[in-house]
């Protein structure tokens, strides 16, 4: 299999008749385990993650460089921000919307102080209320955000079965119907991805897992089995390579 096939979706609408093929993209890039998400559009790149265990950086600095670039975090899990480090040197001028919170024995890595607060209102669909959960309990994946970009597509990071109980119930129906893609929560774990958020998904057609199932067992037979119950195919950056949607 070649190491970079693009696969294009069209979701909204058919191809211009003239002019690029692509023009508003979503990337989700093949970092093996892992997650690094790019909404590539006119004027800037939205990343939605950026860890994993390699980087297509020529690619993303082909896509990106010259455009504002925002962060949006998911969490504090290293395979979700390990690789900050190597895009601040191909992408020095970098913005972030508001870091998701930190766990009780966590610090902000160094790297994130030299990144500036994006001007421009960036906020999370969601940002966890935790309160009533028992900090005992409290997990690094029960503090994702949750991301809707451009109303089509659901990136939960690693949130919880527990979590998702919470805010897929603050999903108005205008939302339920509009999301057509879901970014498999914690890369398709059984802790994530449950019976309660895919009801509240009637419209969705496909789901993406971000995930090495020959190491990591990820997606999980448990989550494909409810998506086959659910008749929602599922494609894989392990088999597909890096995924595009054009929106």
């Amino acid at each position: 299999m070649k190491k970079y096939l693009f696969f294009a979706l069209i979701l909204l609408s058919a191809f211009p008749a003239e002019g690029p093929a692509f023009h508003d993209i979503f990337i989700i890039w093949n970092v093996g385990q892992g997650q690094w998400l790019t909404g590539n559009l006119s004027d800037r790149c939205e990343h939605f993650d950026f860890g994993g265990e390699k980087f297509p950086l020529n690619k993303i600095k082909y896509h990106c460089s010259g455009k504002e670039n925002h962060l949006q975090l998911s969490h504090w899990d290293f395979d979700h921000w390990g690789g900050l480090k190597r895009l601040i040197k191909i992408i020095p001028t970098l913005c972030h919307a508001p870091w998701p919170p930190l766990g009780l024995e966590k610090k902000l890595p160094e790297i994130a102080h030299t990144i500036p607060l994006c001007k421009k209102s960036l906020e999370p669909w969601y940002r966890p209320e935790t309160n009533h959960i028992n900090k005992k309990d409290l997990t690094s994946n029960d503090l994702s955000q949750i991301f809707i970009f451009q109303n089509q597509i659901l990136i939960p990071g690693d949130s919880t079965n527990r979590m998702e109980k919470i805010w897929a119930a603050n999903l108005t129906n205008l939302e339920t119907k509009q999301i057509k893609v879901l970014i498999l929560g914690h890369h398709g774990s059984k802790t994530s991805t449950s019976e309660a958020l895919l009801q509240r998904l009637p419209r969705l057609k496909f789901a993406i897992a971000t995930a090495r199932e020959s190491r990591y067992g990820h997606p999980h037979f448990v989550v494909l089995n409810r998506l086959r119950q659910h008749r929602i195919p599922i494609l894989r950056t392990e088999d597909w390579g890096h995924i595009g949607l054009e929106l």
